[in-house]
């Protein structure tokens, strides 16, 4: 039987939170219920401020949703200046509680000597 979603799977969220309720129904009548929430984050929002060499280390910063996990990713040069686009998760969750915008910030430990080239990207998880 059909999941039938309200508002429908095909509906364009705003930015916040929406609350979608759920129902199937089986050939003998009976109905199961249940909701969840789609979160969408205003992109314009969240950005990295700066990634700078300090000392051996390299410091990512930037501007996170509170009440959401950020996960440090990076990629190996490719070789021929590019990105692999193999990245992989080289810090713990970040977790930033509340629910405004918060700087944060993260040390890749040693990346500006021991490291080729490295690109990074901040992955938002709720």
């Amino acid at each position: 039987m059909p999941v039938i979603c309200s508002p429908v799977s095909v509906s364009r969220f705003p930015v916040g939170t929406t609350t979608i309720n759920a129902y199937a129904q089986d050939s003998s009548f009976n109905r199961a219920y249940c909701s969840f929430n789609v979160t969408v984050l205003d992109q314009n929002n969240f950005r990295i401020t700066s990634v700078v060499a300090e000392s051996n280390d390299v410091v990512l910063s930037w501007s996170m949703p509170q009440g959401f996990t950020g996960i440090v990713q990076a990629a190996a040069d490719d070789g021929s200046g590019g990105y692999t686009n193999s990245f992989s998760d080289i810090s713990a969750r970040i977790f930033a509680p509340g629910s405004l915008f918060i700087i944060t910030n993260y040390a890749d430990a040693g990346a500006a000597t021991n490291s080729t080239s490295r690109y990074y990207r901040v992955r938002l998880v709720p």
